[in-house]
């Protein structure tokens, strides 16, 4: 067993019933019912999760939230992206309309209720609060979104520790990706926080 190993196991225990209610309140947002597919850790080197995503492809909705030692990622293509938009602004639907890129706007809100979520449940586990950014919306391809955010992380080290989870919507036949980044330091003290007994 590596010596990463044992961390790797406790976080996954830490996160998988925070990953879980952050794709039940993609549902309760979107009016409908969203899945985990997958969920995937990355202790060695961030790029390894980047070199999976083929280049270019379709322009996606991406929102960054930044933590002290880390940040979260929600990235919606642009089929499920405009779903989620129109599902959650049924109610406000023709002022909301006429806002200048409405999608980037109203993915930004609902991704950080989704990271605000397991921002909480982390921020429980460990005692003490996570202060977040301010949501942060690009439009690019997925891997290039990825990508910059790496690039803006690895300097500070916040990169070391990446979970992707992958949600899946067969009401919408299409997909979200939810990432967390984090640095060693922050890794250490979640999972301690997640060691059983």
């Amino acid at each position: 067993m590596s010596t990463q190993e044992p961390t790797r196991q406790n976080l996954s225990r830490l996160l998988s019933d925070g990953i879980q209610r952050c794709a039940k309140s993609l549902g309760r947002l979107s009016y409908s019912t969203w899945n985990v597919d997958a969920v995937a850790w990355d202790s060695d080197c961030a790029k390894t999760i980047l070199d999976k995503i083929p280049e270019g492809g379709e322009d996606c909705f991406g929102t960054f939230l930044g933590i002290p030692g880390g940040g979260f990622l929600v990235v919606f293509p642009q089929k499920s992206g405009g779903l989620v938009t129109n599902r959650f602004t049924q109610a406000g639907a023709d002022s909301i309309d006429a806002l200048p890129d409405r999608e980037s706007k109203v993915l930004a809100e609902v991704s950080n209720i989704i990271i605000n979520t397991l921002a909480d449940a982390l921020a429980g586990a460990c005692g003490k609060s996570l202060i977040l950014s301010s949501p942060e919306p690009v439009k690019a391809p997925r891997k290039e979104i990825l990508l910059r955010t790496l690039k803006r992380l690895e300097p500070s080290g916040a990169c070391s520790w990446v979970c992707q989870a992958r949600f899946t919507s067969s009401t919408f036949g299409s997909d979200c990706d939810f990432f967390l980044f984090l640095d060693n330091g922050l890794a250490a003290r979640l999972a301690s926080a997640a060691k059983p007994g």
